[in-house]
């Protein structure tokens, strides 16, 4: 119920009281609206305060979330960090860059000076770069604004750091242990300049330093040395004691060569059983010459492999800076023909090179290329040369001799194309060829002499001998007893335990086996014991020296006296005159080859005249 509100006033100079009223209503509806409004508002202003104070809490939580979030971060980072402010001050530094920099925690605090832990870490040599035992810098650079450095600490970490410096001043730097990855790089890098054997040095670090060694000579005025040597008698190592063994030996020659090098001086590995030494600041030839004999002394000492004491040497070929050669493919090239050389001269010999060996190597390559295309072209024959019955002179046997004529060379000496083909390899198909030809020819001979065919030490150890023999005689026809196979003593010295099983396995075939050139080499009772040989060939250097030299005649009638004691049969060959085939006769030779009784003669035309002797005795 609303309600009236009067009002009453006397008036002062009349005797009469007025009375005001007014109604409620309105004013309570006044009110009303007014309070209405009043509460709206406060309403929205407490629930727009408490919005805002919602808002701002929650900012502010994660602000402190983040800031934890970021601590953490910045905490766990696998690098240092430190942040530094405009007025020099550390605003912010984890603890890796503390234990990175084993720092101590007042001066590397937030708030710190970092001026003075600048100070510090150089008073306590962080900054040195000599690298004398200290921390030193490896390498700095400077990339958009940014500076790398790498240093090393004193205690041999290694530190990358980058600092970025801001606009406003102040900075950010950043340090990474890298350490393992250095270690790692050098590492791969150290695989990629040795030998993975030996730990020498290999090619291209060779190459890199001969480069250095050969500017330095060159400023100075001086000389250097390439010593290149390999291993003589290495594949037998391997073949008999197992690759195990041979990878020993190649260490163990690694040492002793790395033993006789100066600090200077570089040893590499460059091949299989090969290697090569630079002498630097040589003052004469010969000092280079004392190295390769010192060398030659250390090597041929026993060598101890698993209690086997094995005993090899060395050939070496030697070049000179600036004479031989200005660049580093000259100096190894013309060092590497001057031991071609020395290994042509044999074993345990030093050469030095000269120009003409180069001509020399350039003609070899030359008639390589001609011999491999001869095979070919079909420009190879077979001669054979008659082995006479020392007393009655009557044939015995015949002797397959390769021959080869090229349309520009002419009749070339085997004396000149052998070795070659031994070298490259050619005469392995060579050899097939020649056994297929002589056993072939030997087949259709009316009468069954015995054919001689020389082997190679090459088909010995590279091809399946017996297998390639058993299959010839198998192909041609020709009995096994009608085939007698020539070797040397070289075959001998460089594989004895292989030579003997393949000459086992021949022997099981059923062939005759001949040592042939006996008494130029290593001469030793015990090949003619161990070996199961039935023929022994004196050597022609001999014969035809016995009317002379009494040396050569007493040494013949060892030989002769020798084999009639093992029973094998004794060949002189190169007789040429009567008065050495009378010398033979008197001291009971069997069988004797020269030009005195026969010379070599083509197949065709040796066919024909045994026919035709045939023919003669049967008419």
């Amino acid at each position: 119920m609303a309600g009236r509100l009067i009002s009453f006033r006397r008036l002062r100079n009349y005797p009469i009281t007025v009375a005001v009223g007014m109604d409620m209503a309105p004013l309570h509806a006044a009110y009303r609206t007014l309070r209405f409004s009043a509460v709206a508002i406060g309403s929205g202003v407490s629930l727009l305060v408490l919005a805002v104070g919602f808002l701002l809490i929650r900012h502010k939580r994660r602000v402190l979330a983040s800031r934890e979030v970021l601590r953490h971060a910045v905490e766990n980072l696998d690098q240092g960090l430190v942040m530094v402010d405009r007025n020099g001050r550390i605003s912010l530094r984890n603890s890796r860059y503390v234990a990175l920099l084993d720092l101590p925690p007042d001066l590397s605090a937030p708030g710190a000076d970092y001026a003075q832990l600048v100070r510090w870490l150089a008073a306590r040599g962080e900054f040195d770069q000599s690298g004398a035992g200290k921390s030193h810098l490896a390498s700095s650079a400077e990339e958009g604004g940014v500076r790398f450095a790498e240093r090393i600490r004193p205690n041999g970490t290694a530190l990358e750091i980058r600092m970025r410096m801001l606009s406003g001043g102040g900075l950010i730097g950043t340090y990474t242990d890298v350490t393992d990855r250095r270690r790692a790089q050098e590492e791969i890098h150290h695989l990629a300049h040795h030998d993975g054997l030996t730990d020498l040095a290999n090619r291209t670090l060779l190459e890199e330093r001969l480069t250095q060694a050969m500017a330095a000579a060159e400023r100075s005025g001086g000389q250097l040395a390439v010593l290149c040597l390999d291993l003589n008698r290495f594949k037998p190592v391997n073949d008999t004691l197992g690759h195990a063994a041979g990878d020993e030996l190649l260490r163990q020659t690694a040492r002793r060569l790395h033993g006789l090098a100066r600090a200077s001086d570089t040893v590499a590995r460059v091949g299989g059983d090969e290697f090569v030494l630079v002498q630097t600041t040589l003052s004469q030839p010969g000092d280079a010459a004392a190295l390769a004999e010192r060398i030659m002394v250390e090597i041929s000492l026993p060598f101890d492999l698993n209690g086997h004491a094995v005993t090899i040497d060395t050939s070496i070929g030697i070049a000179l800076f600036p004479h031989d050669g200005h660049t580093v493919e000259a100096l190894l090239k013309n060092a590497d023909t001057a031991l071609y050389r020395a290994k042509e001269a044999g074993r345990g010999v030093t050469c030095f090179f000269e120009a003409e060996m180069e001509e020399r190597l350039l003609e070899r390559g030359l008639l390589e290329q001609d011999l491999r295309a001869a095979l070919a072209k079909g420009e190879f024959s077979v001669s054979f040369q008659p082995l006479h019955n020392c007393g009655t002179r009557d044939v015995t046997s015949f002797e397959a001799l390769l021959r080869w004529e090229n349309p520009e060379r002419g009749k070339v000496s085997p004396a000149d194309f052998i070795p070659v083909a031994e070298e490259c390899g050619l005469i392995l198909p060579l050899g097939r060829w020649m056994l297929e030809q002589a056993c072939t020819v030997a087949a259709s001979w009316p009468h069954p002499y015995t054919v001689a065919v020389n082997l190679s030490p090459v088909q010995f150890q590279r091809g399946n001998l017996p297998a390639q023999v058993a299959e010839v005689l198998a192909q041609t026809g020709l009995p096994a007893n009608q085939l007698e196979l020539e070797v040397t003593e070289g075959l001998l010295i460089e594989d004895s335990e292989g030579a003997l099983a393949t000459m086992r396995a021949l022997k099981a075939l059923g062939v005759r086996l001949a040592l042939d050139d006996f008494g130029t080499g290593y001469s030793s009772l015990s090949y003619l014991r161990r070996f199961p040989f039935d023929k022994l060939k004196i050597d022609k250097s001999f014969i035809q020296a016995i009317e002379l030299d009494a040396g050569a005649r007493a040494i013949v009638d060892a030989i002769l006296a020798m084999g009639h004691s093992l029973n094998l049969r004794v060949t002189a060959e190169g007789v040429e005159t009567e008065e050495q085939l009378a010398f033979l006769l008197r001291h009971d030779c069997d069988e004797v080859q020269g030009f005195l009784l026969g010379r070599p003669v083509p197949a065709e035309q040796l066919c024909r005249s045994l026919r035709k002797k045939v023919g003669a005795a049967m008419a």
